[in-house]
């Protein structure tokens, strides 16, 4: 989907889109009040205890929420980019105010597929659906008018995305889960807010930590710098396409294993998700390093010149991959503070490292100071997990597979 956007639109309108998609992926954060996380939570939780009514009511509680949050926050933002933002006009900002509380939406019912152990059902809407509906309607729109503008690949977004919440809602559906469910008592409900928004703040302090760099770029240099950056991180997340699925599936399993977190079972879930993940992002990461400049060409050759950025950005991710899921055993182990904590210390890094960087070194030095932060980050939260449980969360814990338990 990237590729086709990239090579169609240039990349100074690809920039500015990159540019809308990082405002929407920062104004998520208020707008899901960390639904999308502990949604998993509750809804495997209660689904392991039988517990359908709850199921119902928790799903229903966090609809609400983030359809009431995502349209005043979708207002103010969009408000404030036509106001601020020169690159994007009155209706891009229109599109940004209704696609918030619809991606919302979307990621919230995804995550009650997660929930449910529907883990396939969950991916189809971001994964095949939306994308789907950008590679059949852009080059529609680019054969009929013979351009695609920033504006046009915003609102065909959202149409894949209206799509996406309609396959959600069907499946939940079929799975005995309304639109609609039983209202929780206050105090239950009070118990779900407490829960969710220290996820909100660590779930947030991360997206902000992969759209700042964008945004700093398109701010501190031009659009330009942002589209090549948002091309390079893309195509380094790849090295964690395994890794992101891995732990899709795991959440849940994760979630209801939390009354004993340190039982055998969690160990070889854990080793079972690094192997996986390293089998997978190892190779990808060589291939990417070695082939660099070419991937990049595919975009167009204008993107060829950051061939070097998407190292930095490779590398940042098997340290990702090798630190293991760090961020999924803190949140569904009921450690979401710990984790807001750890994600917020990075991101100040990255913002730090970003002011002092890009403005030298441009897309390189933002390449770089994501490496750090996000390495940093990762490093401190495996060293408070082995603190915390005695559990080595990294990919080195493959090894114990090997070593027989020495005997006292």
């Amino acid at each position: 989907m990237q590729l086709l956007l990239a090579r169609l639109l240039g990349i100074g309108p690809y920039g500015v889109y990159s540019i809308a998609i990082a405002w929407i992926a920062i104004a998520l954060i208020p707008s899901k009040v960390g639904f999308d996380t502990s949604t998993v939570r509750f809804v495997a939780r209660y689904q392991s205890e039988g517990d359908d009514d709850s199921v119902r009511a928790a799903l229903s509680f966090a609809r609400s929420i983030v359809i009431g949050i995502g349209l005043i926050t979708g207002l103010l933002v969009a408000v404030w980019l036509s106001a601020v933002q020169d690159q994007l006009d009155l209706v891009a900002a229109a599109l940004v105010f209704v696609l918030l509380p619809l991606c919302a939406y979307s990621e919230i019912s995804a995550a009650a597929l997660r929930g449910l152990n529907r883990v396939t059902d969950s991916l189809l809407g971001d994964s095949i659906i939306r994308p789907g509906a950008v590679l059949l309607l852009v080059p529609i729109v680019y054969f009929v008018s013979g351009s695609v503008s920033t504006n046009w690949a915003l609102s065909i977004y959202a149409v894949g995305t209206f799509a996406s919440v309609v396959w959600a809602i069907h499946r939940l559906s079929e799975h005995g889960i309304p639109t609609g469910g039983p209202a929780a008592d206050k105090r239950t409900r009070v118990m779900w807010l407490k829960t969710s928004i220290p996820l909100m703040f660590a779930n947030g302090f991360l997206v902000v930590m992969y759209s700042l760099d964008t945004v700093m770029l398109g701010a501190l240099r031009d659009s330009q710098a942002a589209g090549l950056y948002s091309v390079c991180s893309r195509m380094a997340v790849l090295v964690l396409f395994a890794m992101n699925a891995a732990q899709t599936v795991a959440a849940p399993m994760i979630a209801a294993a939390g009354r004993e977190p340190t039982q055998p079972a969690l160990r070889s879930l854990i080793r079972t998700f690094n192997v996986i993940a390293c089998s997978i992002a190892l190779p990808s990461a060589i291939f990417a390093s070695i082939f660099a400049s070419n991937l990049l060409g595919l975009f167009g050759d204008e993107y060829r010149v950051g061939a070097e950025i998407l190292r930095i950005l490779v590398i940042m991710q098997v340290i990702n991959v090798f630190t293991g899921p760090v961020g999924t055993l803190l949140g569904m182990l009921g450690l979401q503070r710990a984790l807001a904590y750890l994600i917020a210390a990075g991101l100040l890094v990255n913002l730090v490292l970003n002011l002092v960087w890009i403005p030298k070194f441009g897309v390189t030095g933002a390449a770089w100071s994501s490496l750090v932060a996000h390495s940093l980050w990762n490093i401190a939260g495996v060293w408070f997990i082995r603190y915390r449980f005695g559990i080595d969360c990294t990919a080195f814990s493959i090894l114990s597979w090997r070593v027989p338990r020495r005997i006292q």
